[in-house]
């Protein structure tokens, strides 16, 4: 089996997410989806109603082991599908970058008040990367699986490939609402 790495968001409350996102353009596109582990919609912490929505990042899902990523590609709607399933999730820490800025202004006798305000990405570097390992359960390509899906990814299957061809996508579509 193949393994794949996907990047983790940290929430204020520390939980490890992943982006639904995508959506489709004149001839290709491409979505991430995020399903329980039983294929079900989960409910999103977030989602984005403002900014540069199309094909963007849509709406922020807490993961835990065993939940399913199913990632879509195609160009003129010959699909490349592939659905991963979670292994490992670190155990990770919400750190805010204005944390940080902090602190180092105070090492440095700078004002601490004024200069997390000053350049946030100069301080992101510093933020902690998490990464949560995924294997891939069967992958659609030259139109056939080269292993049936379980029949509970179904609708995900078919929401995932709905989001992929779904013009200038602006928001999420396999979400408890």
């Amino acid at each position: 089996m193949s393994m794949k790495e996907f990047k983790l968001e940290i929430s204020k409350k520390g939980l490890p997410c992943l982006w639904e996102c995508g959506g489709g353009y004149t001839h290709t596109g491409e979505a991430t989806i995020i399903t329980g582990n039983h294929g079900e919609r989960k409910k999103a912490i977030y989602i984005r109603r403002r900014g540069e929505l199309a094909c963007s990042l849509h709406a922020l899902i807490p993961v835990q082991t065993g939940d399913y990523i199913v990632e879509a590609e195609h160009h003129r709607e010959d699909f490349i599908i592939q659905i991963w399933r979670i292994t490992h999730i670190p155990e990770v820490k919400y750190v805010d970058w204005r944390d940080i800025a902090r602190k180092e202004a105070e090492k440095n006798g700078d004002n601490p008040e004024f200069f997390p305000y000053c350049q946030p990405y100069v301080w992101e570097k510093h933020i902690p990367k998490y990464y949560t390992n995924a294997e891939l359960v069967c992958e659609f390509s030259e139109n056939e699986w080269n292993i049936e899906p379980p029949e509970f990814l179904r609708a995900a299957i078919e929401a995932v490939q709905e989001k992929a061809t779904c013009y200038h996508c602006r928001g999420p579509h396999f979400i408890v609402e």
